[in-house]
């Protein structure tokens, strides 16, 4: 499969989509054998009969390099109308064989199928071949589907709160707005499972408009209770940069609440940013225009270019967890990376938010470095349901924080 087909269509057109598609599929055709097949099976998907002689010892560990072949080929920068400007494009391979995954085309299809979406859950980019365990993961995730679309009408989901504690005052500035969902009323089921299917199945606009309109009732009432310009950080998922009713309806959801866009942080991931650069410069330029704040989520996780940060107005990086939490201060070579990470932030004069901060440790470590950056993690507290906070916030105290 053909990864973010879609959004090329989207922001350069379906002529430069059939274009790619175009030169994508000459370039495979030119490494396959005579007696090989290639099909196209849908707009981004294609199929690859190999006939081989070989034993299934043989072939199963021959099928790695030929992937990765035909990966290497699909990387090859893709020259756009004119020539003058080109593309990185990418694809997802699954792969089955026979007779081993299955003996008739229904079911080797099914198994190759099940390991195209598992490689585009692993990140894109890579090749997978099917294994047992990959129809039982999908079997799981097609009942979390069939969860997800009833989740909003049955209200299963919950806004969860987390703070963010400046380094130098230990003062709460804001909130990280996260999602929880707690199945049939009682089963917690991990956003790292369900967020990304809610993505792929194209809920999760619904669910994050839905998140807008829990989240700033609580943050209003914040503001107003204690007197202090608090913000809400609330994940954006890439599927609704493309949407050109966007920054109307937040300005709208915002004005309705009396909360100014500036204290609505927009976090988008770094595989957010990647393809049609210039079409998520001219949407976060839009959101910016309108006061709304935009932070890069999971900094240092994904595809991000220093370029990047410089051409785009972002006011915030968040460092991922994955840099601090069990890490710093003891391990020298998370040491480096971390201080080079905030010395990044500071050249290019950004706010920086630190991840999984849960030691005082870890605080004071950041704080020596930059009393201004944000801090969030256990060592402070852990996400609480919104109303909990109401509960702590109401009569205009603020929870007292030491490093």
């Amino acid at each position: 499969g053909i990864d973010r087909l879609k959004t090329i269509n989207d922001t350069l057109g379906h002529a430069m989509g059939d274009q790619v598609l175009r030169i994508i599929t000459q370039r495979v055709r030119a490494i396959l054998r005579e007696n090989d097949v290639l099909a196209r099976l849908s707009g981004d998907e294609f199929a690859v009969l190999l006939p081989v002689s070989y034993n299934m010892a043989r072939a199963a560990s021959m099928a790695p390099s030929l992937s990765e072949k035909v990966l290497n080929v699909l990387r090859q920068p893709v020259p756009l109308e004119g020539g003058d400007m080109h593309m990185k494009v990418t694809a997802s391979l699954g792969v089955a064989l026979a007779p081993r995954d299955g003996n008739n085309s229904d079911t080797l299809m099914q198994a190759a199928d099940m390991a195209l979406h598992g490689a585009k859950r692993a990140g894109r980019d890579r090749a997978l071949i099917y294994t047992p365990a990959l129809g039982q993961e999908a079997a799981l995730r097609f009942d979390i589907e069939q969860g997800l679309r009833k989740a909003l009408e049955k209200k299963e989901f919950e806004v969860y709160m987390q703070p963010l504690v400046e380094a130098g005052s230990a003062e709460l500035k804001g909130f990280e707005c996260l999602l929880r969902w707690k199945r049939d009323g009682s089963r917690p089921v991990s956003p790292a499972m369900f967020i990304p299917i809610a993505e792929e199945i194209g809920m999760i606009e619904r669910i994050t408009e839905w998140i807008f309109s829990e989240a700033l009732p609580h943050l209003a009432m914040w503001r107003r209770a204690t007197q202090r310009d608090l913000f809400l950080s609330i994940n954006l998922s890439p599927r609704h940069l493309l949407r050109d009713d966007l920054v109307t309806k937040l300005r709208e959801t915002a004005r309705s609440q009396s909360i100014p866009p500036s204290a609505i942080v927009l976090e988008i991931t770094e595989g957010g940013l990647v393809g049609g650069l210039d079409f998520v410069r001219e949407r976060i330029q839009q959101l910016v225009a309108q006061g709304f704040l935009i932070a890069i989520d999971d900094f240092g996780t994904g595809h991000s270019t220093l370029g990047m940060l410089t051409e785009l107005p972002i006011d915030k990086l968040k460092i991922d967890q994955s840099f601090v939490r069990d890490r710093i201060p003891n391990n020298p070579d998370a040491v480096k990376v971390l201080e080079a990470m905030l010395a990044l932030t500071h050249g290019l004069q950004l706010h920086v938010v630190v991840e999984g901060v849960e030691t005082v440790e870890q605080a004071r470590f950041i704080r020596a470095r930059n009393p201004h950056a944000l801090l969030q993690g256990y060592y402070f507290d852990r996400p609480q349901a919104a109303m909990d906070w109401d509960a702590r916030l109401i009569h205009g105290q603020l929870p007292k924080y030491e490093i």
